[in-house]
């Protein structure tokens, strides 16, 4: 088995490579403002998930943070 360390290890270079990737197609301060803001809570989420492997996961989490956003926007 895999040690918990290895997979943030792991984690962290995957998320560097695709920022690195996504980060060249950005335009626009707001835009990279926002990409980097849920960027943050899906990687923070994604650690907490390799801890407890009883989170829910990443999409999981940000429907529910975003579920009343997503209401008023859509009605």
């Amino acid at each position: 088995m895999v040690s918990k360390i290895t997979l943030y290890w792991l984690l962290l270079i995957v998320a560097i490579v695709v920022l690195w990737h996504d980060w060249r197609g950005i335009k626009g301060r707001n835009t990279a403002l926002a990409y980097s803001a849920m960027y943050a809570i899906s990687l923070v989420i994604s650690f907490i998930v390799v801890y407890d492997r009883r989170f829910p996961g990443p999409v999981l989490v940000l429907n529910k943070l975003f579920e009343h956003l997503n209401r008023l926007l859509f009605r």
